[in-house]
């Protein structure tokens, strides 16, 4: 889910500052759209976040199943199933405030550009 996530947000991005370029020119730092950088670097971030703790999903898949593992003293087990709550709850984060950025983003370019992703 989250590479295809991340394939069709760069699909996006790339079609858009091509867009820009052939609309305005210069990038950013020559007289750009300041708040529109922010927006895809926000985007950015938030995707590659949310990109790094997918990526470590699978090292709590035993602390969800064997939330009780006989194998480990009660503390143990209790810190690896708060590991793997966090992890997921990080997960949820991202994911929320990536689809809020996007949101924002798409009515922003669309607003300010006429561009209709």
């Amino acid at each position: 889910m989250g590479r295809a996530f991340k394939k069709d947000y760069y699909k996006l991005v790339d079609g858009f500052r091509q867009y820009l370029r052939e609309q305005e020119g210069p990038p950013s730092g020559e007289g750009g759209d300041e708040k529109l950088e922010k927006l895809i670097a926000d985007v950015t971030d938030n995707v590659d976040n949310l990109s790094t703790l997918l990526g470590t999903l699978p090292n709590y898949v035993d602390y969800i199943r064997k939330q009780n593992d006989p194998a480990n003293d009660p503390e143990h087990n209790q810190l690896n199933v708060e590991k793997a709550k966090s992890n997921i709850r990080g997960i949820q984060q991202y994911l929320n405030m990536s689809q809020k950025t996007i949101k924002f983003l798409l009515d922003y370019i669309k607003t300010k550009y006429n561009f209709q992703a």
